[in-house]
């Protein structure tokens, strides 16, 4: 898909080839972005116990995971920035 300009995005949802739900509202887009508001809870996979169970870590769909290979984190103080760094949390 590469990189798409605002206009581009909302084509795309339209279109379906972009799934955002639900539909950013317009004055979440600008010319070379959309702007995603995130819930205050995050789930984290506890690799270190995937690791254990299975010997490595599994493909992973929070659909078909037991409750017991994630936490909740819960990021309920609006006045901290969090920055979330894949493979770090």
């Amino acid at each position: 898909m590469g990189v798409l300009c605002d206009k581009d995005i909302r084509k795309a949802i339209k279109e379906k080839r972009l799934i955002i739900d639900p539909e950013p509202k317009l004055e979440y887009y600008d010319p070379t972005a959309v702007d995603l508001t995130l819930d205050d809870q995050f789930l984290q996979w506890d690799l270190e116990a995937l690791k254990r169970a299975w010997g490595e870590i599994p493909p992973l769909d929070i659909h078909k995971s037991d409750s017991s290979v994630f936490r909740i984190i819960n990021f309920d103080n609006p006045s901290i920035e969090i920055n979330l760094i894949p493979l770090e949390i």
